[in-house]
């Protein structure tokens, strides 16, 4: 068992008020952080439980987009205690306040969600895992090397494999631009990178910037609209962007999510994932286009398409995405 140490912070005791049928219902909010030791090693993983956290009926793990770790909790309309649900959420290594590692893999991250579960006692039990955006590879990783322990996992807006042959390892791209932004990212890695490290690093010092370039990517119809009706749901989300990506280390793991990652052999093929895997995406996300081919080559998969929607997916359809998920 991993060595582990807990901190506990902004922890709020549940209250009880009267449902609708007037029985007392239990309303509990806290958040705990964790951080969890990785044997052999001098790192640890931090990750966050949200919702219920006692006498909950499931557990779900979440492993969120670029850029965002234990605190990015998209229960906006308490959907976690409505259905009695306990939701732990994963810094990824770098992020908030899991230690850094420079050589991190999809391999690697799926024995450190290993370890995590090891503390949660989940380590011999089929599990619920959700996940957005770059946080579907690591997810699919745990899911190719850990099967066992997956009841039914969702990917959310799922970035797709650059590397390999069309359309048996990697979707073939619905157009001439996508095309170039992949002939660029394989071949001309370095110039992307160099143009790529002034952005990151003005992120990392002021969240603010990167909410001006979120803005300028809400494209969407539905995305646009859930953030015009939701101006507080913004500022939580640049709040939460900066609990991930801060000196010294946040830099560096957006990076690896965004472009260290992406572009070299993901280590596995999606067609040998054997899991209940349900697949969202919207049909006018631009970022990952590619949702119908991970229905088509992953063997148990479930597609969800979202008319009008685009990579803010996991935060306009969270409760129906979670209802789903838990459904037997």
């Amino acid at each position: 068992m991993a060595n582990l140490e807990e901190v506990f912070l902004d922890e709020k005791q549940g209250v009880d008020e009267k449902s609708s049928n007037g029985q007392s219902k239990k309303e509990t909010n806290k958040s705990k952080d964790i951080l969890v030791h990785i044997p052999d090693t001098d790192r640890v993983i931090a990750c966050m439980e949200h919702g219920i956290l006692d006498d909950y009926a499931h557990t779900v793990i979440f492993l969120p987009g670029a850029g965002f770790g234990r605190t990015n909790n998209p229960d906006y309309n308490n959907i976690l205690t409505q259905l009695n649900i306990r939701l732990i959420i994963v810094d990824r290594p770098g992020y908030g306040l899991s230690t850094p590692h420079p050589t991190r893999t999809y391999q690697t991250f799926a024995n450190d969600l290993f370890h995590v579960l090891k503390y949660f006692n989940l380590h011999e039990s089929k599990n619920f895992f959700l996940a957005h955006s770059a946080g579907c590879p690591h997810l699919l990783s745990f899911c190719n090397q850990y099967p066992n322990l997956v009841a039914k996992a969702a990917i959310v807006c799922s970035p797709n494999p650059l590397v390999g042959k069309a359309p048996i390892d990697r979707p073939v791209e619905p157009n001439c631009g996508r095309s170039c932004q992949r002939c660029c990212a394989l071949n001309f890695l370095c110039c992307l990178t160099c143009c790529m490290n002034p952005l990151l690093s003005s992120w990392e010092k002021n969240p603010k910037e990167f909410e001006k370039f979120t803005l300028q990517q809400l494209k969407a119809p539905q995305d646009k609209q859930f953030y015009q009706e939701n101006n507080q749901q913004m500022s939580l989300f640049i709040q939460q962007f900066g609990d991930a990506v801060h000196p010294p280390n946040g830099k560096e793991a957006l990076y690896l999510d965004m472009l260290g990652l992406p572009v070299k052999n993901w280590g596995f093929s999606i067609r040998d994932i054997g899991c209940s895997i349900q697949v969202w995406y919207g049909d006018a996300d631009e970022i990952t286009p590619n949702g119908n081919w991970f229905v088509n080559t992953l063997q148990n998969a479930k597609g969800f398409e979202q008319n009008g929607y685009g990579h803010a997916l996991i935060y306009c359809k969270f409760d129906k995405i979670i209802e789903i998920l838990i459904e037997e």
